[in-house]
């Protein structure tokens, strides 16, 4: 689930990268998304088979079985979460934000309109500045890149300070340190709800009819 929602996740940045810079190519590959998928959900499954080898059924002195890594010894714990950490953070992370800031800059450029010659009162050809409606369409897209970006780094970052910071031993065992655990090991999967939402939200010509 870790690496789909995420890579999923860049497949669609690339998308929108390609929509937004390329948009006669985008309307002519529709095979591109399919692609994106296939290699998403690829990359997902190829990542995830060491978590197939390394975990399995361990049963606590209280009788319960417990899904959990299968090591020789604790020490493994840090490199393999330091791994973890950069194929579904740090590297997605950087895609995302390099394909979104050229997303922003192209709309950037793109809303500062075109010259327009018109015949003035006089006679004479006056030059005129139009920006048209591509201003409001340069904000929600801004807005929009950002709030993809901030909804990742706020439901991961959390989450892969705190495996490294318990890794490294420095947390409290306490009652306060479990509940936080609790909560901070289901925000990856609240990015995932949250993110069909935040289409919706600005993809209003598509959730709203009529408009």
């Amino acid at each position: 689930m870790l690496y789909a929602s995420t890579y999923v996740l860049v497949s669609l940045s690339i998308d929108r990268y390609h929509a937004i810079v390329y948009p006669m190519k985008f309307l002519q590959g529709e095979k591109q998304a399919k692609v994106l998928i296939v290699a998403a959900w690829s990359l997902s499954f190829l990542f995830s088979i060491p978590t197939l080898i390394i975990f399995g059924k361990r049963k606590l002195s209280n009788g319960e079985v417990q899904c959990w890594a299968l090591w020789p010894d604790d020490s493994y714990w840090t490199p393999y979460m330091t791994i973890v950490a950069i194929l579904v953070y740090f590297i997605p992370l950087t895609i995302i934000s390099f394909i979104y800031a050229i997303v922003i800059r192209t709309i950037w450029i793109k809303s500062k309109g075109c010259e327009m010659i018109s015949n003035c009162s006089d006679g004479k050809l006056c030059i005129g500045y139009n920006r048209g409606p591509i201003s409001k369409a340069k904000i929600k897209a801004i807005k929009y890149s950002m709030v993809i970006i901030l909804a990742f780094i706020c439901c991961w970052s959390p989450y892969f300070l705190f495996d490294m910071l318990d890794n490294f031993n420095l947390l409290p065992d306490t009652e306060e340190r479990f509940y936080a655990s609790v909560i901070i090991q289901n925000l990856p999967a609240l990015n995932s709800a949250i993110n069909p939402i935040i289409y919706c939200t600005f993809g209003s010509s598509i959730c709203i009819p009529g408009r």
